[in-house]
């Protein structure tokens, strides 16, 4: 056998290890995540929620990690703890419903895990996107927001998992206010109206 054959078996060889470590974790990853990891990471979600609905912003960062994402609908991307922070004391502001998620999905491996679902938040009926509804048939009426989420976390070197990218949907849906369908204000005038 001659050097360069040598070499040749020592390439093949290599990549069989790598290839037979790489299918073992991907095997490892395809497993039922650790019940220990499901249970910290819907505590955190839980968390995230009751700091939310209570407009406790402090608490609501601690579940972020210091160099976390956050990916709102409007497409813009904020980077880091401190700029999401003033994104959700913005919309805490302004925002005076109460939020719910439903878990769809959930995955990890080691240190990084990811949870999709639903959320749905009910707001008082206002805002723009009500303009058109009459105020008579708003008074104590509230409307549901529904839409998706999806985050990603990591472990921490502390052992605590931490938010890295938050990304959520939302759909503002006039037609779903309890109680009652409003009546909207007709955009064009009807025949009998001209």
């Amino acid at each position: 056998m001659n050097f360069f054959e040598r070499g040749s078996l020592k390439v093949a060889v290599l990549a069989l290890v790598v290839g037979a470590a790489i299918a073992q974790m991907a095997a490892q990853s395809a497993t039922e995540p650790p019940a220990d990891a499901s249970a910290e990471i819907a505590s955190l979600r839980q968390s995230w929620v009751k700091h939310w609905n209570a407009r406790e912003l402090a608490p609501l960062m601690e579940t972020y990690a210091p160099d976390a994402v956050l990916l709102p609908p409007n497409g813009e991307t904020i980077n880091g703890r401190a700029a999401i922070t003033n994104y959700w004391k913005h919309v805490m502001g302004a925002d005076t419903g109460t939020l719910s998620l439903q878990k769809i999905s959930f995955g990890s491996s080691d240190d990084v895990a990811y949870e999709n679902g639903q959320l749905t938040r009910s707001l008082p009926q206002s805002g723009p996107e009500t303009a058109q509804v009459e105020a008579s048939d708003l008074a104590g009426k509230t409307r549901r927001v529904q839409g998706s989420y999806l985050i990603v976390l990591r472990r921490q070197p502390d052992g605590t998992w931490r938010i890295v990218e938050h990304a959520f949907t939302e759909a503002l849906l006039k037609s779903m206010v309890e109680d009652k369908q409003p009546k909207a204000k007709p955009v064009m005038p009807s025949p009998q109206e001209r």
